[in-house]
């Protein structure tokens, strides 16, 4: 991904970005996209994923922010909606 913002940033003409990207991860964000595992995994899933996972709310909140596409964060690893290192 770092070498597509590379090429896209070297590809524009008078330095002006049209096309901004980001990488971004949401992480451990707690749904319902197991629910087809074993019985004993989607325990683990539900009580450690509410101790440490995310919501859907604040995991899409991530994404929104990659999609709002700032210049500042062409390019660059997005964690908890900044461009992290």
């Amino acid at each position: 991904m770092t070498e597509l913002a590379s090429r896209l940033s070297d590809s524009t003409k008078d330095g002006a970005q049209r096309i901004v990207t980001p990488l971004v991860n949401p992480g451990w964000v707690l749904t319902d996209i197991m629910r087809s595992s074993s019985g004993m995994f989607q325990t683990f899933n539900k009580v450690v994923g509410k101790i440490v996972a995310r919501t859907p709310e604040e995991g899409g909140r991530i994404l929104v922010s990659a999609a709002e596409g700032k210049v500042d964060t062409h390019g660059k690893y997005l964690d908890d909606c900044k461009p992290g290192k």
